[in-house]
């Protein structure tokens, strides 16, 4: 009889998921996050140091596209505000 599958631990199952050279792309959804992206973007960069960052700011009417890009975001903008189905 095979043994079951094993089970990740919390601390595989929340590390971040790589390509094999290590590299990969976090993408975010925001919307009126100009307080909050910050400590986002920076805990993704602490967590995945070689990971690109793109955020999908839909339509925010705050500074959240600024933010972002100041700290080094990839910012995406559709020209209106797609709901969750963006």
């Amino acid at each position: 009889m095979d043994a079951p599958p094993a089970v990740a631990s919390a601390a595989t199952a929340s590390a971040p998921v790589t390509t094999p050279l290590g590299r990969g792309v976090a993408i975010l959804p925001a919307y009126n996050e100009e307080r909050t992206i910050g400590p986002v973007l920076e805990g993704i960069r602490k967590a995945a140091p070689s990971f690109d960052i793109v955020v999908v700011d839909d339509g925010s009417r705050d500074r959240t596209r600024e933010v972002a890009r100041a700290l080094g975001a990839v910012v995406l903008r559709p020209p209106f505000n797609m709901g969750y189905g963006a």
